[in-house]
């Protein structure tokens, strides 16, 4: 017995209601799927990745008493990074340096004394499609290197050079890596920032 009113028997929902739910539903898609499918995925995993092997390196580094190395490759469309070892210590090479050796002939070349580390290197890692490093700055490194080769330091004592990564698509994203030369940790920034920006904050 239903006093005061008619009462609602059906239980479905009235088409109003339903072209509500639709509407947020295709709303929701259209705000997720593209974000999904933006290069930044691959830049947030590369970032993620480089920040736990810097803290590790330099463990291991210190462990070890072996001088280690980050590597860049910045080559065209080609741009990847590794990890490198020698024993003891190792002075960074400067800019200067690995011009006046890239002068020399083959044969007069100093000898290598950095392999490419197991523990780290079974393989190189390359960039996902369409990203990149901008730029990398060291102190070694000068106003930092965006074509061929850069390297980053770990020493036996467990410190690390001072670095900016910079990473783009090339297109909107312009984000920066910053390590801490006494921690190791590091800090990620959305935007280009070179080492005297962090000086000078």
């Amino acid at each position: 017995m239903v006093c005061g009113g008619a009462e609602r028997t059906d239980l479905g929902f009235s088409l109003l209601e339903i072209l509500i739910v639709v509407a947020i539903i295709a709303g929701l898609m259209a705000a997720l799927i593209p974000r999904a499918f933006r290069p930044d995925n691959g830049f947030k995993k590369v970032s993620h990745h480089l920040m736990v092997l810097v803290r590790d390196i330099r463990n291991q580094a210190r462990i070890k008493n072996r001088t280690y190395r980050l590597v860049f490759q910045m080559e065209g469309d080609k741009h990847g990074y590794w990890v490198e070892s020698a024993p003891g210590q190792v002075a960074p090479k400067t800019v200067l340096t690995m011009q006046e050796e890239a002068r020399l002939p083959d044969e007069e070349k100093p000898r290598e004394v950095f392999d490419k580390d197991p523990k780290y290197t079974k393989k190189e890692f390359e960039m996902p499609k369409g990203l990149y490093f901008a730029l990398v700055e060291t102190p070694a490194l000068g106003e930092g290197v965006s074509q061929g080769f850069a390297y980053v330091y770990f020493s036996p004592e467990g410190l690390v050079e001072p670095a900016a990564i910079q990473f783009t698509d090339r297109k909107n994203l312009n984000s920066t890596l910053i390590i801490n030369p006494l921690t190791g940790h590091s800090d990620l920034v959305d935007k280009a920032v070179r080492l005297n920006d962090i000086k000078s904050d």
